[in-house]
């Protein structure tokens, strides 16, 4: 019998860091690796690194003062 691709072994993700954001000596930065990288050159939904990423990003660079001082990006990274 043949399996389903679904079933198939997976490769071993590539979690090689690429960046961290804000700075690696900023409070709850959003560690990004070549495998948070891969997914965004494929059709796949987006990963909670990237999500995160995305969403301080926006906090940090649009938001003026005011905005930052009364929003809270609660990250999806419960179980590490």
């Amino acid at each position: 019998a043949r399996r389903s691709p679904r079933h198939q072994p997976r490769a071993p993700r590539d979690h090689t860091p690429l960046a961290v954001y804000p700075t690696p000596t900023a409070k709850g930065g959003v560690l990004v690796t070549r495998a948070d990288r891969g997914i965004l050159d494929s059709s796949a939904y987006l990963n909670d690194s990237l999500v995160d990423l995305w969403l301080r990003r926006i906090i940090a660079e649009d938001f003026d003062a005011g905005a930052r001082a009364r929003t809270h990006v609660f990250g999806s990274f419960f179980l590490k």
